[in-house]
């Protein structure tokens, strides 16, 4: 097997088992694994509780707009009609739960970037690549900040991811199909990509 490729894929099985300081090189892998996912959730907890953008302000108002006078009634652009219902939603949970909207809405980013977490590693397996590769998702400065300061993009993105990891299992016109709903709650929820 080419060098490049194995890089790509992991350790040949021969690798996977020669001891390196009292504990096998797959282990040690698994156990950095494992370690770079806690320090993943740890940073995103620690930003937990900061503020967001204006944007955050913003999409609580839209949420209670949502919950006051209906989607049909409130809806006036900016991001589409599913984002806005689940500004609604947030906005609902807070009023009942008594906490802040940006606090809900980063722990609903947080649910769906563990989410995008998730599908990134069963497409990765499903290409016959190391799931290591999440990583770049999960612990990339970007996306860490984006989620600090309360950007939706994850949602979207989870529908996104989801479309794609349909259409990896065994292509055929009717998984294509069904694959083609979430796109469409992705399309429906902002209007950038």
């Amino acid at each position: 097997m080419h060098h490049r490729y194995r890089a790509a894929r992991g350790p040949s099985r021969a690798e996977a088992v020669i001891p390196v300081g009292g504990m096998p090189l797959r282990n040690q892998r698994q156990v950095a694994f494992l370690g770079a996912l806690v320090l993943g959730l740890a940073v995103r907890l620690i930003f937990f509780h900061q503020g967001g953008t204006f944007d955050v302000d913003q999409w609580s108002s839209w949420g209670q707009a949502v919950n006051n006078q209906g989607l049909l009634s409130a809806y006036a652009g900016g991001l589409y009609p599913i984002q806005w219902a689940i500004f609604g939603l947030v906005a609902e949970l807070a009023t009942n739960l008594g906490a802040s909207f940006a606090e809900l809405l980063k722990a609903t980013n947080l649910v769906f970037d563990v989410g995008n977490l998730t599908l990134l590693i069963v497409l990765l397996r499903r290409c016959g690549l190391a799931p290591e590769w999440a990583l770049f998702y999960w612990l990339g400065p970007y996306f860490v900040v984006i989620g600090w300061l309360g950007y939706v993009d994850a949602q979207m993105t989870f529908f996104v991811l989801s479309a794609l990891v349909l259409l990896r299992t065994r292509p055929s016109a009717a998984r294509g199909a069904v694959a083609g709903i979430p796109f469409a709650v992705a399309l429906l929820m902002k209007p950038k990509f």
